[in-house]
């Protein structure tokens, strides 16, 4: 199939969440029509949530610290919810439990066996979904905190394409190069540089991609690398104790530090590839810059929330970025044949203006969000002439007390 433009939407450290991959694999049909899709890295999750049975059929788990007990019965919603938002649940008995917590081995197989089985159930999901590779090519790379064991199973897929160390040709004549490798962090992950101040292995793994480009492929580049350039607004991060792996602090909250990689800036500097794709930094809040003349773009992660962040890009076959906007989700509007108070409509206004303006969206999502405040206003004119009362003054006074409660 022949592709006038290329519409790529990129994706980032989705980290095990149901409700991330899912998303992606629905951005397929998105009206934008993409006919790239890309997950950039570190797809796996990152914490088992043991859901331990007793005699009398009640289920003990821990998240995030708080203790919660709930009958047999609810297991399956309670499991979902967590695989939802990247955890992935380990159904045991107390022995069963004991031994996930004093044996290191079988605490490792029971990770290693839970992260497998996902990886499956992505790629049985995406085979049996997605359209054919010559309507949208989908790509999945694993990130520097992926397990390799995840690798043969990502290329059994038919539809899934795995890009690592490769060049590969996209729409419009576009190249895209890519790696999930990182330089070094705290965590001792599998896919990063050993030594804190040594990134010759990840330069290394770069170079062996553009050693075998030619010098007027730069026109054409992204580079999808995982670990964004060093110095920038998208390597900013908490600053973490190497030995205690807690934040340090600052004058004002958690102290920052620029984390991100040489290598990937070097490569950038020289090549000048029109777009950079990263990721690696979750919080990131400034999520683009330019070196020289190539844009490059981290669009960070809420994955713990099942919200889906990217960047979608309209690429032209002269190599001109046509459009280029950052991707957020947004608050989900109340069904029209729902009543609701005028305090109601305002409230669902608010998180539909609020991010495309911090997000820069384009003139036709302007648009469109536009049209949803016109419709909100019609819902309400309609309101009122089927006399449903709206929030009164007195009414938002109580909800304020109840907010002042808590």
């Amino acid at each position: 199939m022949t592709h006038d433009k290329a519409r790529i939407w990129f994706f980032t450290d989705v980290h095990g969440a149901n409700e991330c991959f899912r998303k992606f694999l629905n951005s397929v049909k998105n009206e934008n029509r993409p006919n790239v899709l890309i997950i950039g890295g570190d797809i796996t999750g990152k914490q088992v949530i043991p859901l331990v049975e007793d005699d009398v059929g009640c289920i003990s788990a821990t998240v995030e610290g708080g203790a919660v007990k709930f009958p047999v019965t609810k297991l399956s919603d309670f499991k979902k919810r967590l695989s939802d938002i990247g955890y992935y649940p380990y159904e045991c008995n107390e022995t069963s439990y004991k031994r996930f917590v004093t044996d290191p081995n079988y605490h490792r197989e029971i990770i290693d066996r839970l992260v497998k089985e996902r990886v499956e159930e992505w790629v049985k999901l995406a085979d049996t979904l997605l359209p054919s590779r010559d309507e949208c090519q989908v790509f999945i790379n694993p990130g520097n905190d992926d397990p390799f064991f995840i690798d043969p199973i990502l290329d059994a897929s038919s539809k899934l394409i795995r890009p690592e160390g490769k060049i590969c040709d996209l729409p419009c004549g576009l190249k895209m190069l890519s790696t999930g490798y990182s330089n070094w962090t705290p965590w001792d992950c599998p896919r990063q540089c050993k030594n804190r101040d040594d990134e010759t292995e990840l330069l290394t793994r770069i170079a062996e991609m553009t050693g075998r480009l030619s010098a007027h492929d730069s026109k054409h580049l992204l580079f999808n690398f995982h670990c964004p350039p060093r110095d920038t607004t998208l390597d900013l991060a908490n600053k973490i104790d190497p030995n205690t792996k807690q934040k340090a602090a600052g004058l004002r909250g958690a102290a920052k530090e620029h984390v991100g990689s040489t290598a990937v800036r070097q490569a950038i500097e020289v090549w000048q590839p029109l777009v950079g794709l990263h990721g690696h930094i979750h919080e990131v809040t400034a999520k683009k810059d330019k070196i020289g003349n190539t844009i490059c773009f981290n669009p960070g992660t809420d994955y713990y929330t099942g919200h889906l962040q990217g960047v979608y890009l309209q690429i032209n076959k002269r190599g001109e970025i046509e459009a280029d906007l950052l991707t957020e989700e947004r608050y989900p509007r109340v069904k029209k044949n729902k009543p609701r108070s005028l305090w109601d409509a305002l409230l669902s206004i608010i998180p539909v203006v609020g991010p495309a303006i911090e997000a820069h969206q384009s003139r036709t999502l302007d648009e469109k969000i536009l049209e949803q405040i016109t419709e909100i206003k019609d819902d309400l004119e309609e309101m009122k002439k089927r006399n449903i009362p709206s929030t009164s003054g007195s009414n938002i006074d109580s909800v304020k007390s109840r907010e002042e409660e808590r």
